[in-house]
């Protein structure tokens, strides 16, 4: 098999790794979300713990996703004809965009890491649900 050849398995398996990756990074936040306002509620720690394990795997997926998805992206460039006449047209403003709430996905994200049971938690709710948002965004923009 040619060098070509392989990188295009190779950026076709990154896009589908990367889709596990988005797909968790889209519902996790849901999950935490919940959680935390069942803390809120009751005010049982175990709620606050669970939040904080699903917390760190959601860091850790999106790690892994921002991997992926840049080797994708570097797959795309290198080996797919027409993408850089694409990225240099019609799909430059979505891709800047994207890069934009891409860089809002990760402050919001690490504010929400930091930040988490140092204030109330419905401030939590808030920075987390603004990250989701964010990461929404940029998922429909990287798919437009």
């Amino acid at each position: 098999m040619d060098s070509i050849g392989s990188l295009l398995h190779l950026s076709a398996l990154g896009i589908y790794f990367h889709a596990v990756f988005v797909s968790l990074t889209l519902g996790l936040p849901l999950v935490i979300i919940s959680l935390l306002y069942k803390y809120s509620r009751a005010s049982e720690e175990k709620y606050l713990n669970a939040a904080r394990v699903a917390t760190m795997v959601l860091a850790v997926n999106f790690a892994l996703g921002a991997i992926t998805g840049t080797l994708v992206e570097f797959g795309l460039v290198q080996i797919w004809p027409g993408t850089n006449l694409a990225i240099a047209t019609f799909a430059f403003a979505p891709l800047a965009l994207e890069l934009i709430a891409f860089a809002n996905e990760i402050a919001f994200l690490i504010l929400f890491i930091v930040t988490l049971g140092r204030v109330k938690t419905m401030y939590s709710i808030l920075i987390l649900a603004l990250y989701w948002v964010f990461a929404l965004f940029s998922g429909l923009l990287i798919t437009t």
